[in-house]
Order: structure tokens, then sequence, then C-alpha cells
């Protein structure tokens, strides 16, 4: 038995921002909370959306205090300035930070009390209506019913979550607002989103739908990426962003595993963004799982070079591996050593509270102390 659930409306396609002062007329909100960094915040995008929400008469206010790994001191002053104003309804544009903190913002708006009370508890009540519109193509937060946030006085990622109220209104994926993404925050991204996909897919509590949003993604980033990066084709970076959605509803229904759980303590520890964090890990985590799940690599190996077909599966199960290592490589993206912060002697701690994160459980493969220690100080030597 399971279930799947997927309650986000989703409008998508290329100027489709256009069609948010509608919807927010449709959710009878009249006074509306902006969540978004404080570099977005200054856009032409923004300026011209607050202008369009005036010609409905919709008031708007900015909260700018998103930060990577959003922390909870910054989501609980956000829920008390939307209650000092009063607002009916959130708006998060931005990556995944923002978006998690839009939500978190609402819950604790509508539910009162801090992110740690909230911390994998039922809320009482449905968060403030949230729309969602990201400008990355990674997190897939925008139709997932959870809000990872950093824990400051811990230094620990908790999860809001809740399948009943904790659930975006509306999904807004217009990718032009990805046009002005730096490249490694693009590809960073869209890594995380490989990494949900491929989560999803291995987990221990995967599932037929989950499944196949997650094969179609794997296929879709790994085609679309490198494009991406080459050229401005909307197309490209149009499928990468879905893809991203769909990975965000596969996981959040079957389950990330060792390679969040690794990536969410390194980012609270050493405030490390969660897409490059994944990026590390990916390839070395893939490799320890290999031999729980090699049909399951091996299918997506075919998904992303169609021609291998007819290779024996367990080649096929290794390509994908070295496929994922590969593209990785070829966006630059940081390695565990550029980050200065980072201590080996750390990483016994770590490793700790990575088998400790309950994310370990639905890996494919058992997680140890010792495994996990063995995959940072191998991210760690990895200096190619």
């Amino acid at each position: 038995m399971f279930h799947f659930m997927n309650c986000t409306k989703i409008i998508a396609g290329e100027g489709t921002i256009q069609y948010l002062p509608a919807e927010a007329q449709k959710l009878s909100i009249q006074r509306l909370l902006i969540v978004t960094d404080s570099f977005f915040a200054e856009s032409k995008v923004v300026a011209e959306l607050i202008d369009q929400l005036k010609k409905v008469e919709i008031e708007t206010f900015l909260f700018t205090k998103v930060v990577p790994n959003p922390r909870d001191i910054d989501c609980e002053l956000g829920a008390e300035y939307a209650n000092e104003k009063g607002v009916q309804g959130i708006v998060a544009i931005g990556g995944g930070s923002a978006m998690d903190e839009a939500k978190a913002i609402a819950a604790i708006a509508a539910n009162g009390g801090t992110c740690r009370i909230w911390d994998n508890v039922p809320l009482h009540k449905k968060m403030l209506p949230t729309i969602c519109i990201p400008t990355t193509v990674g997190t897939g937060s925008e139709v997932t019913f959870v809000s990872v946030i950093t824990d400051t006085k811990r230094h620990f990622k908790m999860s809001l979550f809740d399948e009943n109220n904790l659930v975006p209104s509306l999904a807004i994926l217009d990718p032009i607002l990805t046009k002005t993404l730096p490249e490694i925050t693009l590809a960073s991204t869209a890594i995380d989103a490989l990494t949900h996909a491929v989560e999803a897919y291995t987990s221990i509590k995967s599932q037929p739908f989950s499944d196949a949003l997650a094969m179609y993604a794997v296929g879709e980033i790994y085609l679309n990426l490198p494009l991406v990066t080459e050229s401005e084709n909307l197309e490209n970076r149009s499928r990468l962003m879905y893809a991203s959605t769909m990975a965000g509803a596969a996981f959040i229904n079957s389950n990330v595993g060792a390679v969040h759980a690794l990536s969410e303590t390194v980012g609270a520890i050493y405030d490390i963004p969660h897409g490059i964090a994944n990026s590390i890990f990916l390839g070395d985590i893939m490799e320890y799982n290999l031999d729980s799940c090699y049909e399951k690599y091996a299918e997506l190996a075919v998904r992303m070079v169609p021609s291998i077909i007819t290779m024996p599966r367990k080649e096929q199960a290794h390509q994908s591996i070295e496929l994922i290592k590969k593209l990785i490589k070829k966006m630059n993206i940081p390695k565990l050593k550029d980050f200065s912060q980072v201590r080996v002697e750390d990483f016994d701690a770590i490793a700790q509270e990575a088998v400790n994160n309950e994310l370990s459980l639905d890996n494919p493969k058992r997680m140890t102390k010792a495994a996990y220690k063995e995959v940072l100080e191998k991210a760690y030597a990895y200096d190619e």
C-alpha cells in the first residue's frame, strides 16, 4: 500500500508570473507579504510585480531576511511581521531558501509558536495561503509540504512537515526568472534536483508514481543542464525547471536518503549551500549504494543515455554513477576542501549526526557512522 500527495496547483510557462495578481485575488488575498532575498527585492521583476498587484488593489509588504540555509530566527521575525501587518497570504520569490522560509512564516503566522515547536509536529491549522515562484532549478519546494529550517542554537536542520496544512496553494514556474542566475547557482541547484530524483527513485519508500516522476526528471536534468549553461535557450530552461518540480513531487512522497542526511548536517554546521553539499556527496554515496540497487541505477543510466540499452545491466548501473560524476565535474561546482571552515577533526561528529538523521533510514543500503566518515574523507581528499 502507498499513497501519493500533490495538492499544489501549478501554472507553468514563459511569462506566467503575470498571472500572480489574478491568482492572489482567487485566494481572497488583499494584503500580501513577499518573501525574497535582499538582492531580488531590488530587481525589476519584484518592482513590476508590486506595481501589478497595486493595480488590483492588493497591498504588499516585503520581508527580505532570507539567507542560504534559512534560519529559525528569521522565520519567526517574518511571522511576527506578517501578523503585525495583517497579511492574508504569502508569496515566495527565489530559491529553496526563500520558499522554505515563506512556508515556515506562513505556518507560524497561522499557528503561533516557533519553528522548534513545530519541528516534525503536525500543525493545528493550515498555513496562510502561500504562492511559490521559484527562480532556481533545484529544490522543488514549490510543491512540497516540508520546510527545512536551521536551528541556530543547536546547529541542526529541523523540518516543519504536514501533508495537509503545509501545502503551497500555487506554484508559478516561469523559466524567464532563471535567466539572471549565476552559472554556479544554476548548476548546483540543478544537481540538487538531480539528487532529489535519484534518491526518491532508490528510496526504500519509492512507489510507482514517484518513480515515474523521478526517472523522467533524471533524464531531463542530465540532458538539459549542459545545454542551459551553454546557451540562453528558454526551452531547455523550461524543461530543467519542470524537472526540478517533478523531482520535488517525487521525493516528498518517497523521501530522500543518505546524501541529504549528510548534506543537511554539513550545511547546518558549515553553512554550505544545500545544492553544493548534495553535489559534493552524490557520486560517492551512489557508489556506496550500488550493490543494493543495480537494477534501478541501470534504469537511470538508460534514461540518461538511451543508446546504452544493449549494455549488460551491471555495466549500465556503473555507468549511471560515472555519467552523474562527469556531469557534476563539468559544472565546476566547489569541492569540500574549497570551504575553509571545514575541519577534518569534525568528521567523526558529522558522521554521527548524519546517522542520527532519520533520512538515513530510507537509504537503500544501511548507513553507518564509519560509512559516512569514509564518504566525508573521500570527498575531502578529492582535488581534481
